[in-house]
């Protein structure tokens, strides 16, 4: 369930990030809420997976 909501969440601020860089023209904005829509996408690698040493 976790995985789902994070994936989903990181999704949607992905998009939003592209929305508000390419149609709303606020490109700090859009960066910033992109990058952690990326961020939270890159976090489920290794929540699907698991930390293995």
């Amino acid at each position: 369930m976790l995985t789902v909501l994070v994936g989903v969440v990181g999704a949607l601020a992905l998009g939003v990030g592209m929305c508000f860089s390419m149609v709303w023209g606020k490109m700090l904005v859009g960066v910033a809420i992109g990058l952690v829509g990326i961020v939270m996408l890159l976090c489920l690698i290794p929540l699907t997976k698991g930390i293995k040493a």
